[in-house]
Order: C-alpha cells, then structure tokens, then sequence
C-alpha cells in the first residue's frame, strides 16, 4: 500500500513538473506558431482607396464626382436561418430570393449580396422585426459615381465600373489621373477588434483622384442637346451629332450625340433598355462617307494650283459617263451646262465636282485632302478615335477618282470634317482639337501640337466666298440662315453603303451641314471663331441636308452665338468683350438638371453698350435674369413664377438701352 501511495504521490509530481515546464515554454520561450496567431489577431494590413478625382466643365461646374456609399454583404456561417434571411433580404431589395439564397449556401466565408445599397434601405431593416436578418450581415464603405446632370454630355463622359474604374468615355480614357494611388497601411486592433492605431506615416502616401477639367461648356451643351433631339423628333432621324468647337484654339465647347445615355444607369438610349449604340461617341469614333462636304476641300486644292472661282467646267447637263457608270445631279432636274467653281459649290453640283477632280489629277487631289487631316487622327485623344481614309494615288482611276470628288469612295469622321472647315474659318491654320482643359492637380493645361498653316489668305477668301453663297438665294443651304449673321458653310447629303447588299442605300442617308459665320480675317476679334458641325443619320421622308441638317445648325448656331453673344453684322459696340473668362466653380452641384440649366454667363457685359444682341434666359430663375441684366436700362416684366419659359425679345434680337424686356414663368411639371 505504501509503494502504491508513493508511485501515485511520484505521479502527480511529475504530471505537475510537466505542466509547469510547459506553462514556462509557453510563456517564456518563443513560439512562431503562436506569435503569428497574436499577430493576425491584433496586427493587420488596410488597404486606403483614394477619392475618385471630379470631371468638371470649362467654368468648374461638376459634371461627375464620387460619394461614399455601403454595399451589403454576408458570412455564410454566422446566418442560422438562411431561408429567411434571404426572404427578408430579397423583398427590401427587390431582387430574386433564390439568388441570395444560392450565395449564402455558399461555403465561402464572404458573400457580396449586393453593392451600392441605398441608405433608406439599409435603415428600414434596423426595426427589431428584421433581426434575424441582420445575423452575418456587413456593410462594406464603398464610392459611387454620380452624375448630376444625367444624359447630358453622357457619351462622352463616359461610365464607371462598380469598383469604379472608368470603363468608357473620358471615365476611361483618363481613369489613371481620376482614380489616385490606393496605399496598404499597417493597423492594430484592440481586444474587441476595434482599429487602435494605424500607420500615419504610410497613410501619407495617399494620392486623392485629380479633377479632370474639360474644355465643354455645360450650359451649351445642354442646349445642344435639346436641339438635337427635337431634331431627331422632327426628321424621324435614327441618331445624330453636334459639334461646336473654336477654330482658333481648337477648344471643344459642346460635342452631342443622340441617342444618348444616362451615365447614372437610369436610362439607355429611346427605351430605356442598355445599348452600345447609345453610349458610342459616334462623332469621334464613328467613319463615314461625307459627301458634298469635300467638295470647298477639293476647291481649295484647285484654288492653289492656281486655278480661280470664276474658271468654268462643262456640266453635261446632268451626266456624266465614266467606264461604263453614269455619275448623275442629286437632282434629276438639275441639268447644268457651263458652270464656275463657285457655282459648283453654291448649287452642289456632283457633276462638276467629278469634273474638278478628273482636272486636277490623282496626285492632286489626294495631297490636298491629305493636307486637311483626313488620313490621320486629330490628335484629340479620345480614346477609339479613328484614322480617315483615301484610296492610295494608284487605285483613283478616273471612276473612282471622281466619286472622291464629291465626297464617295473615302470616308471620314465628323470631328476631322469640323477640323477641316476651321481652317477656313481661322485663316489657313491646321489645328489639333481638344477635350481637357486641364487634368492635373497643378491646373496645368495638356500640351496639343502647334497649328501648321495648310492655306494662304488667297486661298481661304476664295473658299469662303464660295461657301458664303451656299447659304445665299439659289444655294442648297438657304434654311442655315441665321439673322444677323452672315453664314458660310457646306450641306451634304451622303448615301449609306450597305454592307449586306454591297451598295449604295437608296432610302438611308446621313445628311450633314457645317459651317461658321463671317469674320474678317483681318481683324482680331474678342469673341471665339465657332465652326460648327451637325449630322443626321436616317433621316424620312426628308433626307436632304437642305432640309434636315441646315435647319438644325441655324438653331444650334443661334444657341451659340447667344451664350457668348456674337456680335450681330452691322451693330455697333457688341456687348461681350471676352466671352470665354473663366468663372470659378459653383459652391454646390445642383440637385436637379433644370436648376443649373444655364449656369452664370461667363461672359464680361461692357456697361457702355447702347445696342447689343438679346441673350437667352430660358431656364434661368428671376434672380439669374437680374443679375444677367445687371447694370442695363431695361423695363422689365415679370409673368408667374418658376423657371423662365419664354421671352420677347426673342435670342438673338438687337435691342437697346430703354426697351421693355417681357419674361414668362412657369413651373417646371416632374
């Protein structure tokens, strides 16, 4: 019995002895295994997302920017009852039970249910009632886009992903400036898992997303872009383009595409459903047959070699024939005999332009339309922007040679087209077009490549004389008129290639006016030189530029010329002096798009002006109306309340100091 106690007494001893030398190991010798776990349970790493830098126009005001915003996701393990949860889940936002109930089944241990969650949903599920549906529930902090102006300037803005990186538009093309440098940073968490400390220093090295600055005029644009879309409404159009840029600085001021898309995801295109061809930038990145649009291009080559607007071409009264094809007038009862290069312009005639090109040769032809830019980029950048083309000098034989002529056999975009017809607007000068104002921290304007002068003054005389008389009685763009100005442009009316049949449509064409208003090129004027371009593809029953693009740019031209107050032919001391001033950005974004419809004029109103051309008030509120009135001797009236609806004068009318000036207002109906 004693040896039993002392074998059982030795024992315990030494079972004592073990648990002390273990305790000691633990607590005073290291151990890998379990400093790792100490580490991973107070020490971790995080990762600090930069805010997403805004886009903003030419004044500052913020056409996109990013708000902090939850998503909704789970721990699969930590839900008991899952069926229920997912019913709960499924009916507060309005998505399949199913679905969730498939991705809480899931062994993973982190689920996303869904991003982006709004705040009044989140806040409708803290009644006690919904407290199972809180079991495994995380609200991840995220970003989202919002653009508080929604279609407007949609295609060219672009979108984001849901983790917000830009995926079209200028969202993409400068997603790497926008979106900053994200940094990992050390943290320790206390006992309950709270954050105690996190590395400041690594913190620092945080780079914050960079405004993107754009060239576009906000209050232009939007009224671009009603204008197209009643011109689509109108012509039965299936899609169009704007585009205002100023042909001194190559400054894009308003670019429109319709159909277009709401940026926020609201809505796509006419049925609301998603379509790539509603997000396309089709002025930049779509190519097409331009047509009559060539043809001051080509007159410009013939104007160098030397020849003059009042030479004549035989006009074949009607016809003309060329291995085996008949090249005939838009026109069957346009029949012209003798006709002058400046007649050839003024009335269209394809005719006379296959006639030119067989004149001027190959080599000729080809190098003069080179010089415009229309086998290159613009330089603009846009991402997807295409090259033009022309058939190299050994495939114009005289068929297809002539068909250059007037615009078949070659194709373009409408941004290279607008680029084309500022040179003669700015004197001779090739210039690059452009987008960003500035996209830096530093407001540090990008570089674009110096203009290069492609025609003397000679030249560009002879070709505006031309242009001026298409929009003269007798030319094909008389309906481009608009009052007070003097307009020189160019109609053209496309047919479609069909690709599926391989010939030229005969119900489909893209019809085109671009054109500017009269400037002497000797003179240094204070308001910008705006070229503008318009197209319409599909137009019916109507087709003809004549009757379809030139209506739109005298409406589009009107918009312009009344934002920054052109000076109307004739009147004396035109009000604005230096229409293009940067203001600085508004102090908030507007909530809603018929608030900030028509942001402060940028433009400086000379006090002294006896005579000046009425502005557009439309959209603005009465306190916007005083205050762009400001300083005039006007008797103004007042009639209801809202937003203004209509005026008298109309835009565009010259009035003077003493003249009653008759608002009306109205409410905006949601």
């Amino acid at each position: 019995m004693k040896g039993r106690l002392t074998a059982i007494v030795l024992g315990f001893v030494l079972f004592g002895a073990l648990l002390i030398g273990r305790a000691a190991q633990l607590q005073l010798l290291p151990n890998p295994k379990l400093a790792d776990l100490s580490k991973r349970q107070f020490q971790a790493q995080m990762t600090l997302k930069p805010k997403r830098g805004t886009i903003a126009d030419r004044n500052g005001e913020v056409l996109a920017f990013s708000v902090e915003t939850k998503s909704l996701a789970a721990q699969p393990q930590k839900i008991r009852n899952k069926r229920a949860w997912a019913q709960t889940w499924a009916k507060a936002l309005h998505i399949s039970r199913e679905e969730i109930y498939r991705k809480i089944i899931s062994p993973r241990s982190f689920v996303w249910i869904q991003r982006h969650v709004k705040d009044d949903i989140l806040q409708g599920m803290t009644d006690p009632k919904h407290a199972h549906a809180l079991e495994g529930v995380l609200l991840v902090p995220e970003s989202r886009r919002v653009y508080p102006f929604g279609e407007v300037a949609g295609s060219l803005l672009g979108s984001v992903s849901i983790a917000n990186e830009g995926i079209e538009g200028v969202e993409f093309w400068k997603n790497d400036a926008m979106r900053g440098q994200s940094v990992q940073v050390q943290i320790q968490r206390d006992a309950l898992g709270r954050t105690a400390w996190i590395d400041t220093l690594q913190s620092k090295r945080l780079k914050q997303g960079e405004e993107v600055r754009l060239t576009i005029d906000l209050a232009l644009q939007f009224a671009v872009e009603n204008e197209l879309k009643s011109a689509l409404r109108i012509t039965h159009a299936e899609a169009g383009s704007v585009m205002i840029m100023d042909a001194v600085t190559g400054e894009m001021l308003a670019l429109a595409n319709a159909p277009g898309f709401d940026p926020n995801g609201r809505r796509d295109g006419r049925d609301g459903k998603f379509s790539f061809e509603a997000r396309r930038n089709r002025a930049i990145t779509d190519g097409f047959e331009p047509g009559s649009s060539v043809k001051p291009l080509m007159l410009a080559a013939a104007l160098k070699k030397g020849m003059h607007l009042k030479d004549r071409l035989w006009g074949g009264m009607g016809q003309l024939t060329l291995q085996g094809r008949t090249i005939r007038e838009a026109e069957a009862h346009e029949k012209f005999g003798w006709i002058t290069l400046k007649k050839m312009i003024q009335v269209s005639s394809n005719v006379g332009a296959a006639k030119l090109a067989l004149e001027l040769g190959p080599e000729t032809l080809r190098a003069g339309l080179v010089d415009f830019g229309l086998t290159q980029k613009t330089g603009i950048g846009f991402p997807g922007e295409l090259s033009g083309w022309i058939p190299e000098v050994k495939e114009l034989k005289p068929l297809t040679l002539a068909n250059v002529g007037f615009g078949q056999g070659l194709f373009a975009t409408p941004l290279q087209i607008l680029r084309s017809y500022a040179v003669f607007a700015n004197g001779g000068w090739l210039i690059q077009p452009q987008l960003i104002k500035s996209s830096s921290g530093d407001g540090a304007k990008p570089t674009a490549q110096p203009p290069k002068r492609i025609l003397s003054e000679r030249v560009v005389r002879g070709v505006n004389e031309a242009l001026a008389s298409v929009v003269e009685k007798d030319g094909t763009g008389t309906k481009a008129e608009v009052p007070g100005y003097k307009i020189l442009g160019k109609t053209a009316t496309a047919q479609v290639f069909d690709r599926t049949k391989r010939r030229y449509s005969t119900t489909k064409y893209v019809a085109s006016f671009v054109g500017f208003a009269h400037v002497p090129l000797a003179t240094e004027p204070a308001q910008p030189r705006l070229v503008v371009f318009v197209s319409l593809v599909g137009p019916t029953p109507k087709y003809y530029a004549t009757d379809t693009a030139a209506p739109l740019f005298a409406k589009v031209f009107q918009e312009a010329a009344t934002r920054y107050l052109l000076p109307i032919e004739g009147a004396p001391q035109p009000l604005a002096k230096a229409p293009l001033k940067e203001t600085s950005p508004s102090p908030a974004v507007a909530s809603t798009l018929h608030e900030a419809a028509i942001p402060p004029s940028p433009v400086t109103l000379d006090k002294s002006a006896s005579t000046w051309a009425m502005p557009s008030l439309k959209g603005m509120s009465a306190r916007e109306v005083l205050k762009t009135l400001e300083g005039h001797d006007f008797s103004l009236g007042f009639e209801g309340f809202g937003l203004v609806k209509g005026q008298m004068p109309k835009p565009g009318t010259v009035i003077a100091e003493g003249e009653r000036i008759q608002v009306e207002m109205a409410v905006e109906a949601e």
